[in-house]
């Protein structure tokens, strides 16, 4: 690759030949030519070391994980302009430049701009990478902080014939970093990471590079980080549940070759079974959920197929639908589902660009396979091992009514594959098949969750940034709570039994505080996490430490049972009865064999030591040994009271005897206790620290010994049994996921009960209206997260929807209260359908299909997305998916591209959702046009927050009032803000220099703008009226003229801004001119007609008649001729005029002499030597003389044209 002049060309790239996914790239000499077109010379091939064909040597691209593959890339690039460049080229052995004697050390730069088609590979638009080449030790380096859209994986090996050696068991280079994949190498007793990622794994884990070491000599170096096994499992279980990271652990079992390293383990976000002793650890509370969602495009029936695997609940649920160009429905089940990771096709089209994006957008991993695992191929033979039949089924997969869904059952393939199901025999018979029934769900996209708060992201759970809606509604005490709380804020529920049965137990909870405060702060606080212990009774994983924890929870549960049915239920209790009690009742009866295997077989009266053992009764061998260890103890005691006499010390306060996992048997005195052991040498010491000195004698040390033994044999002889009774336990796994699914459902609705009753201001049970019957009305409405900050006083306001009022256009002034509101309305309506009280004092809400919204501006500048493109993308799906019961939310569109675009958009998305989808609306603008909305379509209201200035203190009201808003406060609210006074005063005064023509001249905001208007225009109407009534027959020219400026004194006595303005109206021509409004005779006609006596032409929009001689004006509609003056046509109207002609709204004009106007579709003629001749939009024009331009002005009531 050469660079000459503003090309940039390939001479490196020869032959490409494919082996399934290894590429082969020969380099190529100068003579041939580049991929480019451009043929380099031989000054371009010495000037930049071009590589001579005698030295090529073949380079091996291995594709790992990759969107496009390699051969896509180096031919596509350069038609796509995408730019690749070799600053300078490898050096080596064997890469040696036409102007270099020796090695050197170079560096491979590729800029890679731009583009959707590089998106696909890098999946970012700008990206540089570094390839630092040396003689030996290679490898790829990423100078960027590890972006997190980077998703693919490249491995660069060089060939063998290059004869590089390992190094430190990488075997010829190692790999391209990328950002979502960190590699381990199990040395047996501890880990290392290497390169770049022992920098990650040190800021992350020590937040510090202080503790990598580099290993090797000169240039074969590398960067080092050993890792103990308690901070790999703790940075393992980080990087696949918190930071959505993949794994690999590498292992040496012969420890004899460097390079025979090979892949032991392997899990990402949605693959965790090979992990699952180190995540699901008795000392878990980790978040399960690892669910995988495949997903399969048919294009030529429009049919997406999804296929969700849940490895927890051993659960399939498939299903098909169509959907539209952005995969609006698609992006709604990841929302609402909560994959961890997304399997798709690793092709590079359209529809796979758009799944990336929906995955990034969603914060989940992307993991791209072979469009061949995307079938249904030996599927049939599969599914029928993993699934449970039912007793007389036919154990058939293809005879199951879901295999005939082909491309969600091609994704479902693509998952077991990667899942790698079939390679363990366990799980066979475990799997249950459904239907993934999307629709029972209200409609949430990622924008929907983004701006109301819902949740936190995946990567960022606890930032303490601001608070969500799942933080304000987690009170919950059980870890199975927490997760199904975090489920049910996605699941918004459509059906309103399911609805009004969680809102009847939340209720009861509600009412009874005795039976509130005994849940919350007793009965559900020490339940352990069942479903993770069920899991471990599944894989039979557990011990007799997770048996007992299970016995315990179980048996508390008649407990609260009890207190479930002595509460005082009222007519909720056959609810709560019906969902919660009877089904506990019988899944207690289910597990009472199982708790008396438990009760029989561990020694309770050791539990309290923490010790797990079975009873010495159960068999005699450990009866014996029992036995035994109880007479050591007993020696225990008296080597105790022994040593406190020797050394005169308390037995029972100074001198302690303690016991521990790693040294079995000590005693222990205090450091203040330290001279009695001072140059005593019957007693040898341990240890010493903080808590004092730890030690032995030497008969201590004896019994310790034997007890240690004789413990180690106790527990070795009991291995078998525990081995039997946990095999039994994992029989009751199904019951126990049935008890940990109610106490989580127990537990979520209590966490709503006590978030209702401890809030600052009352919380309301909403009342549930059917789907279609239109009924939205809150009453003071708060937002629920905002209300809780600190040293805030809410300010509640009213939102209702009708009929006549479904669209409402908020206006007001920055910080007043607008997004607050909006979303405010958007919260209520999401915790009314998942069966919360709600933040208000009164709420009727009927059943959405939707909620959709449009919250905020920000840019996604990695992803290479502006502010307006992110607005645009999230509004188009607002208007494909809204209907009659949609809740629509949007706040500040357009603000992303210019004023009046901006302003055309928002008027067209607004109008749609007002007259054609007819939803729910709430529109918070800046755009004060949009007020005028309400004047075309009735359902569409304005309404403001209010603020007042009053002695110039800027005040903040936050109420909601229906009208539009009379005053814009951008300054005051920078005078909020502190803003530097000249700053303040500078903006004054552009202000008042940028305003159009009614700000600057008509006093007042815009509503009193409108007022003085129509009250000036009824002046004129007035006088007109009056100039109709002169007897003009019975009176001279000069009476008349007396009683027409008598008519204009009178009207400019009323001191109407409007008539002011238009009196001292000063133009853009050269000469200031003046307008004066006099009223004229038409004699002819019997008439009167308003002019004004000036050189440009300013009409009102009022209704004119014919003039002879003088200027003539032409209302709606109406025809007006003149011969001598100036001419104006209005809208739809005809003028001739031999002067200077303007022509209104679909009207031809004819001119001969002086400029003529053409407006709107108008056409136009002048034949004069000096014309000044304008056409209006898409409208012929002919001009035969010479002239200049006119320029066409649009105010609010009149029309004014100027030229040169």
């Amino acid at each position: 690759m050469v660079k000459t002049d503003e090309k940039t060309c390939f001479i490196l790239t020869k032959k490409v030949s494919c082996c399934g996914n290894i590429l082969w790239f020969e380099k190529c000499n100068t003579s041939e030519y580049a991929a480019g077109g451009h043929r380099p010379t031989r000054s371009d091939a010495a000037k930049h070391y071009a590589i001579r064909k005698s030295q090529s040597k073949v380079l091996l691209f291995r594709i790992l994980q990759c969107f496009r593959q390699l051969q896509v890339i180096f031919h596509t690039v350069w038609r796509r302009r995408v730019k690749i460049l070799i600053l300078s080229p490898p050096i080596g052995d064997h890469w040696r430049g036409s102007n270099s004697r020796r090695p050197q050390r170079r560096r491979l730069y590729l800029d890679l701009e731009t583009a959707s088609s590089t998106d696909d590979w890098l999946h970012c638009a700008r990206h540089r990478l570094i390839v630092n080449f040396t003689r030996s030790a290679k490898r790829f380096r990423d100078i960027h902080q590890r972006d997190p859209l980077l998703h693919d994986e490249l491995l660069l090996r060089v060939g063998q014939s290059m004869g590089q050696k390992s190094f430190h068991g990488r075997q010829e280079l190692v790999i391209l970093q990328t950002t979502l994949t960190l590699r381990f190498f199990n040395r047996g007793d501890f880990y290392t990471v290497h390169g770049a990622d022992a920098e990650t794994a040190a800021r992350y884990i020590f937040r510090t590079t202080s503790f990598i070491k580099t290993i090797g000599s000169g240039k074969e170096t590398l960067d080092t980080m050993i890792l103990n096994k308690n901070q790999f499992e703790s940075y393992v279980k980080d990087l696949l549940l918190v930071l959505q990271y993949r794994v690999e652990v590498y292992s040496n079992p012969g420890k004899k070759s460097q390079s025979s390293w090979t892949l032991e383990f392997k899990g990402s976000p949605g693959n965790l079974s090979q992990f699952e002793d180190i995540l699901f650890s008795s000392d878990s509370d980790q978040v399960l959920g690892n669910s995988v969602l495949g997903v399969k495009y048919d294009g030529k029936t429009k049919t997406v197929g999804v296929a969700l695997v849940d490895n927890v609940d051993h659960s399939f649920s498939v299903a098909e639908f169509p959907d539209d160009e952005h995969f609006s429905n698609l992006e709604s089940v990841i929302v609402q589902f909560g994959p961890k990771e997304c399997i798709g096709a690793s092709d590079s089209s359209a529809e796979s660009d758009q799944l990336k994006k929906i995955t990034d957008r969603c914060g989940i991993m992307f993991t791209a396979r072979k469009k061949s695992e995307l079938s249904v191929d030996g599927l049939a033979q599969d599914l029928s091992r993993l699934l449970k039949f039912k007793d007389g089924q036919q154990q058939n997969a293809q005879a199951i009514p879901q295999f005939a869904l082909t491309v969600a059952m091609s994704a479902l393939n693509a998952v077991i594959k990667y899942l790698e199901l079939i390679s363990d025999s366990e799980k066979f018979g475990l799997y249950r098949i459904e239907n993934l029934d999307r629709q029972r769900f209200v409609y949430l996209d990622s924008a929907a969750v983004s701006a109301l708060s819902v949740s936190s992201p995946s990567d960022q759970p606890n930032k303490g940034q601001s608070m969500t809606i799942v933080d304000l509604l987690d009170k919950c005490r059980t870890a199975q709570g927490h997760r199904l709380l975090q489920q049910w804020v996605k699941q918004p529920l459509k059906d309103m039994n399911v609805i009004n049965e969680r809102l009847d137990i939340v209720e009861l909870i509600f009412n009874d505080t005795i039976l509130r405060q005994s849940l919350y702060e007793e009965l559900l606080r020490k339940i352990p996490d069942l479903q993770v212990l069920s899991k471990k009774l599944e894989r039979k994983k557990s011990n007799l430490q997770d048996c007992y924890r299970i016995f315990q929870a179980i048996h508390k549960l008649p407990s609260l049972i009890k207190a479930l049915e002595e509460s005082n239920s009222g007519e909720c209790h056959p609810t709560l009865r019906d969902a919660i009690i009877d089904p506990l009742k019988d899944a207690i009866k289910d597990m009472a064999k199982y708790q008396d295997m438990i009760e029989s077989t561990i020694d309770m009266s050791l539990v309290d030591k923490g010790e797990y053992l079975v009873k010495a009764e159960f068999d005699e061998d450990l009866q014996n040994l029992r036995e035994k260890m109880d007479e050591l103890e007993d020696s225990l005691g008296v080597e105790l009271n022994r040593a406190a006499r020797d050394l005169s010390l308390d037995p029972k306060k100074t001198l302690k005897l303690e016991s521990n996992s790693q040294f079995g048997y000590f005693f222990r005195v205090t450091l203040k206790e330290e001279k009695c052991l001072r140059n005593n040498k019957k007693y040898h010491q341990i240890d010493t620290n903080k808590a004092g000195i730890r030690f032995r004698s030497d008969k201590l040390q004896e019994i310790n010994e034997e007890y240690l033994a004789k413990m180690e044999q106790y527990t070795s002889h009991q291995e078998s049994i525990v081995s039997e009774v946990t095999s039994i336990a994992a029989g009751y796994a199904p019951s126990l996921q049935l008890i940990s699914g109610l106490l989580a459902r127990l537990d979520v609705l209590t966490s709503f009960a006590v978030v209702a009753s401890s809030s600052c201001n009352p919380y309301v049970r909403p009342k549930m209206f059917s789907q279609g019957s239109r009924r939205f009305k809150l009453l003071e409405a708060r937002h629920p997260c905002v209300e809780l900050v600190d040293n805030v006083s809410f300010i509640p306001n009213d939102a209702e929807f009708s009929e006549e009022s479904l669209f409402h256009v908020i206006t007001g002034p920055n910080m007043g209260g607008k997004s607050t509101f909006i979303r405010s309305i958007g919260c209520i309506a999401l915790m009314a359908h998942i069966g919360s009280f709600v933040p208000c004092s009164s709420a009727e809400i009927s059943i959405l299909d939707a909620i959709l919204a449009r919250v905020g501006a920000s840019d996604s500048t990695l992803k290479g997305m502006s502010t307006f493109m992110v607005e645009m993308v999230e509004t188009a799906g607002i208007l494909k998916m809204a209907t009659r019961d949609s809740l629509v939310i949007i706040d500040e569109l357009g603000r992303g591209t210019s004023t009046y675009e901006g302003c055309g958009i928002a008027w067209a998305i607004a109008e749609h959702l007002a007259a054609t989808a007819k939803s729910f609306s709430l529109f918070a603008t800046h755009f004060h046009e949009l007020t005028r909305l309400a004047d075309e379509i009735d359902s569409v209201k304005n309404f403001h927050v209010t603020a007042t200035t009053l002695a110039d203190a800027f005040t903040l009201l936050y109420q909601v009032k229906p009208g539009a808003c009379d005053q814009s406060f951008g300054i005051h609210v920078a005078q909020m803000a502190r803003f530097p006074d000249s700053v303040i005063e500078e903006a004054k005064t552009k202000l008042l220099e940028l305003e159009d023509y009614q700000s600057e001249h008509v006093g007042g905001n815009d509503v009193q703008k409108r007022k003085y208007i129509l009250e000036g225009e009824g002046l004129i109407k007035g006088a007109l009226s009056k100039c109709k009534l002169l007897k003009l027959d019975e009176m001279t020219d000069d009476e008349v003229q007396a009683q027409i400026e008598n008519l204009s004194k009178e009207v400019q006595s009323h001191d109407n801004p409007y008539i002011a303005a238009l009196l001292n109206r000063k133009t853009n021509t050269h000469d200031s001119l003046v307008f004066e409004i006099g009223f004229v005779s038409d004699h002819q006609h019997g008439e009167f007609v308003a002019i004004l006596d000036a050189k440009d032409l300013t009409v009102e929009f009022v209704n004119f008649v014919e003039a002879g001689a003088i200027r003539g004006f032409s209302g709606f509609g109406t025809t007006a001729t003149s011969t001598q003056a100036p001419t104006f046509g209005g809208f739809g109207s005809t003028t001739t005029s031999q002067a200077t002609t303007f022509s209104g709204f679909g009207a031809p004009t004819t001119t001969t002499s002086g400029f003529s106007f053409g407006g709107f579709g108008t056409t136009t003629t002048a034949t004069s030597t000096t014309p000044s001749l304008f056409s209006g939009f898409g409208q012929p024009q002919t001009q035969t003389g010479g002239g200049c331009d006119a320029d066409l002005r649009l105010d609010e009531t009149f029309w004014t044209v100027s030229g040169e």
